[in-house]
């Protein structure tokens, strides 16, 4: 049997009341009293006796005023739309009327709604208290996983940077230590070509002389 339904008998048949309604139905809004219930179900708790004539489930319900404003209408729509999966998504059996492939009957009773049902989960509904601000359950997932990215990128882009340093100070490197090779190799040729010269300018003047 769904969750929202409850049977509650009756003199002849019981009545599906929405379990919302059960929290606000307390003995202080609502003093209910179903016919036909038995009187010594326990000797230390003896039922209160009144002068006021007995009233079906049926009547006590329909005298429910399930009046809602402008400003409780809107709050229970908006209680309505919190359903994730848009048009397609599962039924929810605290928020919508049962249909009747989903009532389910108890032992020899079998449930019937209520005439006014939708109205007592709108009434229900209307008495949920309103949040402070928004919960921003999304909301934080997605600044969380864009964190998560963020963090991500920033490491990859530091360690490219620090391996791009790298290649640069290693190419630098090299750059310093080919350039250092050349002029020692420049040193090396001009004193062989100073030696050379000085060498050539030696014959000549034995060749003059002779």
């Amino acid at each position: 049997m769904p969750p929202l339904l409850r049977c509650l008998p009756s003199s002849h048949h019981p009545v599906v009341v929405p379990l919302a309604v059960r929290s606000i139905s307390s003995s202080s809004v609502v003093q209910l009293r179903v016919r036909g219930s038995s009187s010594n179900s326990s000797s230390t708790h003896k039922p209160p006796t009144s002068d006021k004539p007995e009233r079906s489930i049926e009547e006590v319900l329909r005298d429910i005023d399930t009046t809602l404003t402008p400003e409780q209408r809107a709050h229970v729509d908006g209680l309505k739309k919190q359903i994730r999966g848009g048009p397609n998504a599962p039924r929810s059996l605290y928020r919508d009327v049962a249909t009747p492939d989903e009532l389910v009957g108890e032992g020899n009773f079998f449930p019937r709604l209520a005439d006014n049902a939708e109205a007592l989960i709108d009434y229900a509904l209307s008495h949920i208290p309103k949040r402070d601000g928004y919960r921003g359950s999304r909301r934080k997932k997605r600044m969380a996983a864009r964190h998560t990215i963020k963090v991500a990128n920033d490491k990859r882009r530091k360690e490219e940077t620090a391996a791009a340093v790298l290649r640069k100070h290693a190419k630098a490197k090299k750059d310093r230590e080919l350039a250092k090779s050349y002029r020692a190799q420049a040193a090396t040729l001009r004193q062989i070509a100073d030696l050379r010269a000085e060498v050539r300018r030696e014959k000549l003047q034995e060749s003059h002389q002779s």
